[in-house]
């Protein structure tokens, strides 16, 4: 059974980028050579970052809302742990602490990952096990060989490419749509 997360990636966000995908294909002339459809597929490479983005977000949403459920930190939230109290610490209002009473750090907890997630912007290997780990707990590192840490370094920087320097950057390609 595939997570919330995981359906609305597939169902919501994903789409998009197939259509722009077949669109690019059946645009083709079967000719060599470029076909002027860099714009496809810089919006196809940019929606795919989107996606992922959104993604990771909602993973970490889910994941902290797991943790509200079982009511309590474990031991291995250690890193989570450390960085909600940062949280605590830094906030201006005299008064925050109270709002921890009760249930209120669970509202509270909410609260800090949606501000940590707000302020994720580029989902490369760094940033995404930083994310997952101050929000969750949780060391994805593992996951993440040197392959696929450069495959998705990779896309994140042609994303960054396209953001700054947009059709100036180098001509995109689509290889083995599905």
């Amino acid at each position: 059974m595939s997570s919330a997360a995981y359906t609305i990636f597939r169902t919501r966000l994903i789409p998009d980028v197939d259509e722009l995908i077949l669109i690019h294909k059946d645009s083709r002339t079967g000719r060599r050579g470029r076909h002027h459809l860099g714009h496809l597929t810089r919006s196809a490479l940019m929606l795919s970052c989107t996606a992922l983005e959104q993604y990771i977000e909602l993973v970490c949403q889910s994941l902290i809302n797991k943790v509200i459920e079982n009511a309590a930190f474990q031991k291995s939230d250690l890193c989570l742990q450390k960085a909600f109290a940062l949280y605590i610490k830094e906030n201006k209002n005299d008064l925050f602490c109270l709002q921890l009473m009760e249930d209120g750090w669970r509202d509270c907890l909410k609260k800090y990952v949606s501000d940590k997630v707000s302020l994720f912007n580029t989902p490369n290997t760094q940033n995404i096990k930083k994310l997952i780990k101050e929000t969750t707990g949780m060391d994805v590192s593992p996951i993440f060989t040197a392959s696929r840490s450069n495959m998705l370094n990779k896309f994140i920087k042609e994303r960054g490419d396209i953001t700054h320097q947009g059709a100036n950057t180098h001509y995109p390609t689509i290889n083995n749509p599905k």
